[in-house]
């Protein structure tokens, strides 16, 4: 089930997105993302997403961001925004 969106998050994105590359984190089951991603047009802004559903951990799992999401969009995180 999909609720809404976090509008004050979303507003975040384009801005941001000038400076450093956007990624997102997200608990959604990997049967879910593709419907949340047609319904919510910010995933487009987005330079990649990790999907907690897809790789088997929950966030805030310190793995998840530290340890996970580096090797596979291949960056280091300087700043993470939850």
């Amino acid at each position: 089930m999909l609720g809404g969106t976090f509008e004050e998050n979303i507003r975040l994105i384009k801005p941001l997105k000038e400076k450093y590359k956007i990624y997102g984190l997200t608990n959604w089951s990997a049967e879910t993302l593709p419907i949340a991603m047609e319904r919510y047009d910010f995933f487009r802004d987005m330079d990649g997403m990790v999907v907690s559903g897809e790789e088997k951990l929950v966030k805030p799992d310190k793995k998840t961001v530290s340890d996970f999401t580096g090797p596979i969009f291949h960056q280091t995180f300087r700043i993470v925004i939850y």
